[in-house]
């Protein structure tokens, strides 16, 4: 069963036109190609745009902006980065291995293709076709189409009324929902199909021009690209692992500090009670010292004449009994002792082991934080080098639909080219990946 594939080609009109000669090419073969309509882009340019590029400029010059005049919207447009000056669709029934020459089926893929050139352009009225070319001179290759066409779309309100727009032209043929080139493509791809079943041939499911090549290189850089997804995906785990370990630290790190907070709060209360008491005991012996003067109000006692009488209130103001001072002693000596069993004590030496726990963590914590942030670091640069990976993969499907028209020592060229590319690309950075994981080990 065939399949078919339609590619967005690269416009190469020379190639095309077989204007030159090309390794690909059979050149005794190219007089069974067949040219449908071969027309100077410039012209389809001025026939399609001449009188809305000259209604412009007049206005441009009455509004006095000379600077926004256009001498030729064929090179403004080519050397515009949001339009293109003209698309290619590359159209083939089958492959050299399903359609081979001499064969009915060659027959019948020249015969689709040329119905479906026919109704090209009235299925697509926005899309000026100037180049059509079905070629058979490939030997490498099953009969093909280029078709190359201008889209347009008129009664724009910006710029010209009448532009280049794929947008547009899709917007102008109600196609609501394929603005997109490979939306549009589908729809195309479905009538291919239907002139297939038409003539009772049965369409094999593929995936375009690209099934047809299989290269080394290219499962190189799919399996590279998976690998790298799997480191990624390894060092995404090892930070998640490292941030809970890191969560766990900075939770045992407070739950220390805060068991550390209460030992000190305890030994702060123990220490202002023995003040306290010191500094009462020190007052109460500087104010019961006896003066060697008597003062006025102490008497001579008349029945013993070694005593002297000292009214109630002055007694009990200016004098602590010896029994309460030694009391206070006594308190102050057990208040001593219990500061110095503290410090002796297991409850001290759960302190001094807090402080000490506090700084391991502390450096812990501070250890997890900078792996951390090594780790999404590499992971950042994992991400950009998929990212790449990805581009270049992309490319890669790109140039592969372009690579039909070159013989095995051109693809062999291309293919050099492309690798040698993404091995500049990435083996910088995989050097650099490397040693920064190398002094992650070291730290």
């Amino acid at each position: 069963m065939p399949t078919i594939s339609l590619a967005k080609g690269r416009g190469n009109i020379n190639h095309n036109t077989r204007k030159f000669n090309y390794a690909s090419v059979d050149p005794s073969l190219t007089k069974d190609n067949i040219t449908f309509v071969n027309v100077p882009i410039r012209q389809v340019y001025q026939e399609l745009f001449g009188s809305a590029l000259a209604k412009y400029n007049e206005l441009q010059i009455e509004k006095e902006h000379p600077e926004r005049v256009i001498p030729d919207y064929y090179e403004h447009i080519r050397r515009s980065k949001q339009e293109k000056e003209f698309y290619e669709l590359i159209i083939e029934v089958g492959n050299r291995d399903t359609v081979q020459r001499g064969t009915p089926e060659w027959q019948q893929a020249i015969d689709i293709l040329t119905e479906y050139y026919n109704d090209f352009q009235d299925r697509n009225p926005n899309l000026k076709v100037f180049g059509a070319y079905l070629h058979q001179d490939e030997p490498d290759a099953a009969p093909h189409l280029h078709l190359d066409f201008v889209p347009f779309a008129s009664g724009q309100k910006r710029g010209l009324e009448t532009k280049t727009s794929f947008r547009g032209a899709m917007s102008a043929q109600k196609m609501k929902g394929r603005s997109d080139f490979a939306d549009w493509r589908k729809g195309e791809f479905d009538v291919i199909a239907g002139l297939m079943k038409d003539k009772g041939i049965e369409v094999e499911q593929g995936t375009g021009r690209t099934e047809h090549f299989n290269t080394r290189e290219f499962k190189q850089y799919t399996s590279q690209l998976a690998e790298l997804k799997q480191e990624a995906l390894t060092i995404q785990s090892s930070i998640t692992n490292m941030q809970s370990s890191l969560s766990d630290a900075q939770k045992s790190l407070s739950d220390t500090q805060t068991s550390l907070s209460k030992a000190l709060t305890t030994k702060k209360q123990v220490e202002r009670s023995y003040q306290a008491k010191k500094a009462y005991i020190e007052r109460m012996d500087k104010i019961s010292d006896v003066s060697m003067m008597y003062p006025d109000w102490v008497r001579p006692n008349k029945l013993y004449k070694n005593e002297v009488i000292v009214p109630k209130d002055k007694w009990e103001a200016k004098h602590i009994s010896s029994m309460e001072k030694s009391a206070l002693k006594s308190q102050q000596k057990a208040l001593e002792k219990q500061m110095e069993e503290f410090y002796s004590s297991t409850q001290g030496e759960y302190v001094t082991s807090l402080e000490t726990h506090v700084q391991a963590l502390e450096k812990e914590n501070h250890d997890y934080k900078w792996k951390n942030l090594n780790l999404t670091s590499q992971n950042n640069e994992l991400s950009k080098q998929v990212g790449d990976l990805k581009w270049y993969q992309s490319m890669y499907h790109q140039l592969l639909l372009g690579l039909k028209t070159l013989n095995r020592e051109g693809l062999q060229m291309v293919m050099s080219w492309f690798t040698d590319n993404i091995r500049k690309h990435f083996e910088p950075d995989m050097e650099n990946l490397q040693e920064k994981e190398s002094h992650s080990m070291e730290r």
